[in-house]
């Protein structure tokens, strides 16, 4: 069985091909928004103050996803504990979301 090749460059990797006609698409600050009330759900996070979202689009991976996290503020709530959260709350919440620009 051939192994994945890791995407370049992305905080959170590992995210295995889909079709992105299936991601709903949402807007920065709705996906900060769902990363952050999810985010607060896990114990020693619920202290989290905010989640930064950054969009990017790479030419040879349409079906990927187009966008990660930039920053994240733990708050009052244990860094190591919500980035640990965030890696597994990104990589699913990719396979569902897509970023778009909502006017």
């Amino acid at each position: 069985m051939k192994k994945p090749e890791a995407r370049k460059g992305r905080m959170f990797e590992g995210v295995a091909p889909y079709n992105p006609m299936e991601r709903t698409p949402k807007s920065r600050a709705e996906i900060e928004e769902l990363l952050l009330r999810e985010l607060r759900t896990t114990e020693g996070c619920e202290g989290a103050k905010g989640i930064s979202v950054v969009g990017y689009a790479e030419e040879d991976d349409d079906d990927g996803p187009n966008w990660t996290i930039a920053a994240f503020n733990a708050g009052s709530a244990s860094g190591y504990v919500c980035e640990r959260a965030l890696m597994n709350i990104v990589v699913r919440f990719q396979r569902f979301y897509e970023l778009v620009q909502k006017h």
